[in-house]
């Protein structure tokens, strides 16, 4: 059995493999995973001032309290801001479609009792 231990997403990760690999196997699976949560930390951790979750949060008030954005997916919208510079227009990563529909199932399935929003509550209270 291998092991592989490390910090990400605010908590210690503890990997069991329990398929005999040769040492370059068990290094290449191990990189890849480690290499995947940190690409999923950058782009949606709430905790990380350059994440686009953050950016996101940061620039969807205007001054006089109206929300804005728009997100994207499609490689023919450009971040920025619209031609009125009302609206802020984020790309996200390629996952993220599949990962809000999920969860936004999940909110109706469960009566809102399930969202990726708690964060926010948690740190309100």
């Amino acid at each position: 059995m291998s092991q592989f231990h490390f910090q990400a997403i605010g908590t210690t990760w503890k990997i069991d493999i329990y398929k005999e690999l040769d040492e370059y196997q068990e290094s290449k699976l191990f990189a890849a995973i480690k290499n995947r949560v940190e690409r999923f930390e950058n782009h949606y951790s709430r905790f990380r001032e350059d994440s686009i979750i953050t950016q996101i949060s940061l620039s969807s008030e205007t001054p006089d309290g109206e929300m804005t954005g728009l997100i994207s997916s499609e490689e023919r919208t450009q971040p920025g801001l619209d031609k009125n510079n009302r609206t802020r227009i984020f790309l996200l990563p390629d996952d993220a479609e599949k990962m809000l529909l999920l969860y936004y199932e999940l909110y109706k399935r469960t009566n809102g009792f399930f969202t990726p929003l708690v964060g926010g509550l948690l740190s309100d209270t």
